[in-house]
């Protein structure tokens, strides 16, 4: 059955799930249990339709109190013939036949225990009129009794290792069922902790943050209260417990600023009063504002005119560089920058080996610099 584990269900279930493993070209499998959960006596039955086995409730109810009988018998195979079945059972043939000769029948009838009203239950299989297909290196001769007890009790071996296999799998399955079933509930547990640890965790920001505030309450001699956007504000911090007098302190700096004309007999501070990260550095780009900053902006306008005279097709010099820069600058200038963020420069470049490439490979003035403070070896190396 597609989507679920065949072991899956009661031995019946199991029995109709793997029809095709247990009996490949069986024309149909007929199985009559008793379900402890319906309390009677149920069947199915599996039906080869082009290659598959469908699975469908079988109809016994003219057919109880024979099959009842049929269950008490603890004979564990049988051979039947189709009629002799007996919901199929045709009284006008067994008249007419008197008894049903030995070629006749085909539908093997295997008898296993029902752990749960201690009566067998009963797997017929259809075998098709021709049974050579099932006999030992493919002997065509005659079915013998003989033969067809072998057939059998090689069918109820495979039946019974199917069910024991089944019963082990479920268990397992069973186990792991209970092991997720209370790892699901040690979850529940731990974050049912966590929720109420964190609720008391907020109830602490909001009384330690009343406290501050009574605090100014004092130091301005003035009434302040959280509005309900602001308690739950606080409740949602996540900064160092320690920076929240501060923080509240500066609130009420920036309410009683906002304060024209009289003050009012209770000043609220709202969310918007609050600001947690007032202490927080921002990331800064260490090119735009570190030690080097200076020399880089030097470069990167250097380099930015460079791109300029190639795009106009000129000669990369320091003349033509010079006067292409948004503030253009006297030649001469130029070399002095160099000279004077040298150290800098070369750093950058240590820094940062990808950028500036066309200043790099293209303009002389930082060429030379390049050249001159290139690894010692580097020369050797190059013309070897």
């Amino acid at each position: 059955m597609s989507g679920q584990f065949s072991f899956r269900g009661n031995q019946a279930q199991v029995i109709l799930n793997n029809t095709k493993l247990l009996a490949p070209g069986i024309e149909k499998v007929d199985v009559i249990y008793y379900d402890p959960v319906m309390r009677k006596i149920c069947a199915g039955m599996a039906t080869l339709q082009n290659g598959n086995y469908i699975i469908e409730p079988l109809n016994i109810a003219s057919a109880i109190t024979s099959f009842n009988k049929m269950r008490k018998l603890k004979k564990l195979t049988e051979w039947f013939d189709r009629k002799e079945i007996p919901y199929q059972l045709d009284i006008k043939e067994v008249n007419r036949k008197g008894m049903f000769g030995e070629k006749d029948k085909v539908v093997l009838l295997l008898r296993f225990p029902n752990n749960f009203d201690g009566e067998n239950d009963l797997a017929f299989f259809y075998f098709p009129a021709n049974m050579s297909n099932y006999m030992l290196g493919g002997n065509k001769k005659t079915l013998t009794p003989a033969i067809k007890e072998v057939i059998a009790k090689n069918f109820r071996n495979s039946l019974m290792m199917l069910l024991t296999n089944a019963e082990t799998d479920q268990k397992i399955l069973q186990m792991i069922s209970e092991n997720i079933s209370a790892a699901g509930r040690m979850s529940e547990k731990t974050n049912k902790k966590l929720h109420i640890t964190r609720k008391k965790y907020e109830e602490s920001l909001v009384i330690s943050c009343k406290h501050y505030l009574d605090k100014s309450s004092e130091k301005f001699d003035g009434a302040y209260v959280f509005s309900d956007s602001a308690i739950q504000r606080i409740k949602e911090y996540e900064g160092e417990f320690h920076k929240l007098e501060e923080i509240i302190g500066r609130a009420v700096e920036v309410a009683n600023n906002l304060v024209f004309g009289t003050p009012p007999s209770k000043i609220t501070l709202t969310e918007s009063h609050l600001n947690f990260s007032w202490d927080e550095t921002p990331d800064l780009n260490p090119l735009e504002h570190g030690i080097y900053s200076l020399a880089a902006k030097f470069l990167n306008r250097i380099e930015k005119g460079a791109l300029r005279v190639k795009g106009q097709n000129m000669q990369l010099t320091s003349k033509n560089v010079s006067s292409s820069l948004d503030d253009p600058i006297k030649q001469s200038a130029i070399s002095a920058s160099i000279n004077y963020h040298i150290d800098s420069i070369k750093e950058l470049f240590k820094l940062y080996p990808d950028k500036w490439q066309i200043l790099k490979s293209e303009f002389k003035p930082i060429m030379k610099l390049v050249e001159k403070h290139r690894p010692s070896g580097h020369e050797d190396k190059k013309a070897g």
